[in-house]
């Protein structure tokens, strides 16, 4: 089905079951088969690929997609995409540098979206949540900015605006509440941050530490397996 100019409309389609509505959606599919195309230039690069969904002026609309059952939802969402498999990005921008990275969702502008993310399982809810990332795997990031400068760290849950907000490859952190954790810049790993501005002031360098509750170890540097519970407890460690 092909519904606007040049939908459907400059490939040798050998493919079947492919729905396109928008101008110049779908408009290079040659091989490709059950996708859905809708808006201006949707999936309009892709020659294969399967199963994939495009929604959205240039949504997975700028590269030779070859991967299967990936969403895309939202002006130039997912819009590099090329051999990725089952990724979920809604909202402008979302998911836009990825290129081959397997089972991430994004939701919201900018989520995991500036970097050219080849890693796998990152989930980024929030405007330019895990935005950065590249290379790093498993990692959640919820809330506005959170976990935003993550490169290649894995293993990290970052949820509050700005938490988590200044590693590159820290892994195995936990960061909860506005700010917390928001300056270490990847050295530390192993590290638990509840509360607004938990261990949020100091550039972490060590390992195992847990602070819980406003401001708690929010000076710490270079400790390791310290633990502080309660409003500003261990701030000047």
């Amino acid at each position: 089905i092909a519904i606007g100019q040049a939908a459907l409309g400059t490939g040798d389609v050998s493919g079947c079951n492919n729905i396109a509505l928008g101008t110049d959606s779908m408009d290079e599919l040659t091989t490709g088969a059950c996708n859905i195309g809708i808006g201006l230039n949707a999936y309009g690069t892709a020659a294969a690929g399967a199963y994939n969904i495009a929604i959205g002026n240039i949504a997975m609309g700028g590269s030779l997609v070859t991967g299967a059952n990936n969403i895309a939802i939202g002006e130039m969402s997912a819009d590099a995409l090329l051999g990725g498999d089952c990724n979920i990005a809604i909202g402008k921008n979302a998911l836009s540098a990825a290129t081959t990275g397997d089972n991430n969702v994004a939701i919201g502008k900018l989520a995991i979206g500036t970097g050219d993310t080849t890693g796998g399982g990152n989930i980024g809810l929030g405007i330019s949540a895990l935005s950065a990332m590249t290379g790093g795997s498993n990692n959640i990031g919820i809330g506005q900015l959170s976990a935003d400068a993550m490169l290649t760290g894995g293993n990290n849950i970052a949820m509050g605006y700005l938490s988590l907000s200044a590693s590159t490859d820290g892994e195995n952190n936990i960061a909860i509440g506005q700010s917390a954790f928001a300056v270490s810049g990847g050295v530390g790993d192993n590290n638990i941050a509840i509360g607004s501005y938990a261990l949020g002031a100091g550039d972490v360098a060590g390992g195992g530490n847990i602070g819980i509750g406003n401001a708690a170890l929010t000076a710490m540097t270079a400790g390791s397996n310290n633990i502080a519970m309660g409003l500003t407890s261990g701030d000047a460690l």
